[in-house]
């Protein structure tokens, strides 16, 4: 079950940034709201804000993030100099650079072979089991907030349809691939939790001038999408019923309509249609509606 928990709005002639914007969720939720948060997921936009990865890091916080396959990152370790120009026409370098040269996540990818790989199923899917090939490498990037290396890992998915996806993540060493592949594609339970508010609950069809009109609205569909959330997992446990949000919709305006349970009112309807014994059905009582 994925919950919206914050958002805010962004402003684009404001001085605050993006990434502003996010440091402040993160430090609602983690400091004030007190929330136990495992691992953070970003997108390509923000992670690659090497800075804000950087800040993350210093706070113990794990993560794991999208970056662009032009992103540069270092194999090896490095050390930060001010190179040497001795004989040489020009001015002298005075700013300290790394000793060695960096590589685009895209041009690693490329040189990887077979035995480089690693096949993970990665999620249940209507058509089956989604199975992906995983490659992991411990690499570095520039910390600009220190001015030195950053030991990060490289995380690069490559899907059947030859989609590929790459990510830095900030974890334990002992970590499990298995464990870095499932974080990464959580991310798409969260897409999909925002679509469907759109979808269902109306997220993005807001009508109003103001930014107080802009929350009141965000803040109802937010408890709208928690109670639909905390109903699906009580029906689940108590009923043995896996509901989408559409069915509790729909099963809150049937209740709105007729004076008896929604849930039996239903569940008579479709056992009705069944060509095998209603008794059975009745005490399996699994149904998806």
């Amino acid at each position: 079950m994925v919950n919206l928990v914050q958002a805010k709005l962004y402003y684009p002639d404001q001085a605050v940034s993006k990434i502003d914007h996010v440091r402040s969720i993160i430090h609602h939720v983690i400091q004030e709201l007190k929330i136990a948060v495992q691992w953070i997921g970003f997108d390509a936009f923000y992670g690659r804000e090497t800075a804000l990865l950087g800040s993350l890091v210093k706070m113990g916080q794990e993560f794991i993030a999208d970056v662009p396959d032009a992103h540069q990152v270092w194999l090896k370790p490095f050390q930060m100099r001010v190179p040497k120009r001795k004989g040489m026409p020009g001015r002298k370098p005075i700013h300290a650079r790394p000793t060695e040269e960096p590589i685009s996540i895209r041009v690693y990818s490329r040189s990887l072979g077979r035995g480089d790989w690693q096949t993970i199923q990665v999620r249940h899917q209507s058509k089956g089991k989604l199975k992906a090939r995983f490659h992991r490498k411990d690499v570095y990037i520039l910390n600009p907030l220190t001015g030195k290396k950053l030991k990060l890992i490289l995380l690069i998915r490559k899907d059947p349809d030859g989609t590929i996806k790459y990510s830095l993540c900030h974890a334990p060493k002992y970590i499990r691939t298995r464990t870095l592949a499932y974080r990464q594609c959580k991310r798409y339970f969260i897409e999909q939790a925002l679509r469907k508010a759109k979808m269902e609950l109306g997220l993005n069809e807001y009508q109003t001038r103001s930014e107080e009109g802009w929350t009141r609205h965000m803040a109802l569909c937010t408890l709208t999408q928690l109670f639909i959330n905390t109903e699906k997992l009580r029906q689940k446990k108590h009923n043995r019923l896996r509901l989408s949000a559409g069915d509790i919709l729909r099963l809150i305006r049937l209740k709105s309509i007729i004076n008896e349970n929604p849930i039996e009112r239903l569940i008579r309807l479709i056992l009705r249609k069944q060509p095998f014994r209603k008794r059975s059905l009745e005490n399996l009582f699994y149904l998806r509606i």
